[in-house]
């Protein structure tokens, strides 16, 4: 990069200056950087917009300042952002992003006002994404980089050569989503038996999405949800047709007993109408509270005092039975089976699978079945598949199971 080059310029307007600004580096050993200020918003909601407009300058120029004319610094015409260009081969992109880092840990001058502005930063190095062509599709790279950084809570990631086709399958798959809300959607069915009497008692609902002839499995599709806010609808259309279903069933049978049990992200939880919807859907489809168990798994647990901790204890005040699933991916969930209202657990098939050895899985197992009982919680394994787990399982003490012993997730038509 030529040293004559202005450290600093006016904002990159359009792909054409990105490739003059580029130019001065061999584009095969370019490097890129974005700086994402004020990630979350904070600053913006804490001192105005009208601070946030001086925000992108004053970094830009510290920036510059720190590194001089090597590499160089520009702001970048979108909020937020100031983009850094070096060479790759001089200058090791962890150096770069080292210096970077430790500038921007220190308070930044802002229209004669200190403060400590937050970043995160999306690195692209020519060479290492092979699908990017020239400098403003190295930096649409980095660009996707800065929002994996913020999405996953990180100080910087560094752009794959799959880093833009990722985003851009997200973008259609929630693009698809929402056009299917309420028409492409399905439920299917798992029942989930007493453990003494293998009798079918509830059943667990879970989410399918047809696609044309595909049936595609959650899995495929409730990332793109969860990052977006497409969970909500689609979390209530499920709770609203799982109870619909369980009326049917407890109709058919005479069994007011019957739960359906669904599943609640740790997104949905911080629906503030989530209580009063499920209120709704119960009174509509006429079934007692408690049949309905609410799914949270492990890995979504809530901290107590939070928004979504608050909409766990209104679903229990309405009667609803709260359900830790996927339990033994952590073993976080013990202290939350004390903290919050509890009525069951489900042990992960990876335990489940374990319990006829014996051993350190066996023993933790046998653990969280005594706490349970005398917590007075349900234990539900998951994932049983033979005759010979059953009996290991009620030897551990064991009160529910579900599985393909008993029955794979299918239409309710089927039951």
């Amino acid at each position: 990069m030529s040293a004559s080059i202005p450290p600093l310029v006016p904002p990159v307007a359009n792909r054409d200056a990105i490739r003059a600004l580029a130019a001065h580096v061999d584009y095969p050993s370019l490097g890129v950087v974005l700086v994402c200020m004020d990630p979350t918003g904070l600053l913006a909601a804490a001192l105005g917009w009208s601070f946030i407009g001086k925000l992108r300058p004053a970094v830009a120029a510290a920036l510059s300042e720190t590194f001089g004319e090597l590499p160089a610094v520009w702001e970048v015409p979108y909020d937020h952002l100031v983009l850094v260009f070096f060479d790759a081969t001089e200058v090791n992109a962890q150096t770069v992003e080292r210096r970077l880092s430790a500038r921007m840990s220190r308070q930044v001058e802002v229209d004669g006002r200190p403060v400590f502005v937050p970043t995160c930063l999306g690195i692209a190095i020519a060479s290492e994404v092979s699908t990017a062509r020239d400098a403003p599709e190295l930096v649409r790279a980095a660009g996707a980089a800065v929002h994996e950084a913020i999405q996953t809570s990180s100080t910087s990631v560094r752009a794959s050569a799959e880093s833009v086709e990722l985003l851009q399958h997200e973008v259609a798959a929630t693009t698809e989503l929402a056009k299917a809300i309420g028409s492409d959607f399905s439920l299917y069915y798992q029942p989930i038996v007493d453990l003494t009497s293998l009798k079918r008692v509830g059943f667990e609902s879970l989410l399918r999405w047809r696609v044309g002839d595909e049936l595609r499995l959650p899995a495929e599709f409730l990332d793109a949800a969860e990052t977006t806010s497409l969970i909500v609808p689609i979390g209530r259309w499920g709770v609203r047709n799982a109870l619909e279903q369980l009326a049917r069933w407890q109709r058919k049978s005479g069994d007011t007993s019957l739960f359906m049990s669904v599943n609640f992200s740790a997104r949905q939880l911080i629906d503030r109408g989530l209580a009063q919807h499920v209120a709704d859907a119960i009174a509509a489809a006429g079934v007692p509270a408690d049949t309905l168990w609410v799914e949270v798994t492990e890995r979504d647990l809530i901290e107590v005092g939070s928004p979504a901790a608050q909409t766990i204890l209104e679903l229990d005040a309405l009667g609803c039975t709260v359900c830790v699933d996927d339990l033994g991916t952590g073993f976080a969930a013990l202290r939350y089976m004390v903290e919050q209202p509890v009525r069951v657990v489900k042990v992960d098939r990876s335990l489940v699978s374990q319990v006829g050895i014996d051993g350190p899985l066996r023993t933790v197992v046998g653990a969280v079945c005594t706490l349970s009982a005398d917590l007075g919680i349900l234990t539900v394994a998951e994932g049983v598949e033979s005759e010979d787990e059953v009996r290991n399982l009620r030897d551990l003490g064991f009160t529910h199971a579900q599985g393909y012993l008993f029955g794979k997730p299918a239409p309710e038509n089927e039951y």
